[in-house]
């Protein structure tokens, strides 16, 4: 259930934490499926090419790395964001956003991410 206490989990998302669940809400939008799991190396090829088309500073400053998903994957996991599944690699577990695509708009509508959101999670334009 989307409530306040999820908005404002959303809205205090750090540039990185935004870039990662725009990502997966933009994967799971093209995957069609509720229940699908992520590698963490083709998220981090995600967040890398949105990073890189936004063209914004604050997404480009930093460049991520594979350690630095998976930090975040368990931060966000520990607060119900995402889960973590089993991968062939015990060390890089793949990962499933729990959340609707809508409800990471909804959060991250009227924040510096918010254009993120729109570009990425094209079904969900409340940016009027």
């Amino acid at each position: 259930a989307y409530t306040a206490v999820l908005k404002k989990a959303i809205r205090g998302l750090s540039v990185h934490e935004a870039l990662l669940m725009v990502a997966l809400g933009s994967l799971k939008n093209a995957s069609d499926s509720e229940e699908i799991y992520f590698d963490q190396k083709d998220l981090l090829q995600k967040i890398r090419s949105m990073a890189s088309a936004s063209g914004e500073r604050m997404y480009t400053e930093f460049r991520i790395q594979l350690e630095d998903v998976s930090n975040m994957v368990t931060n966000l996991a520990g607060h119900g964001l995402v889960a973590v599944g089993i991968s062939s690699n015990p060390m890089i577990p793949y990962v499933k956003l729990d959340l609707d695509p809508f409800e990471i708009a909804t959060g991250l509508r009227d924040t510096r991410h918010s254009r993120l959101a729109e570009k990425w999670l094209p079904n969900h334009r409340l940016f009027g």
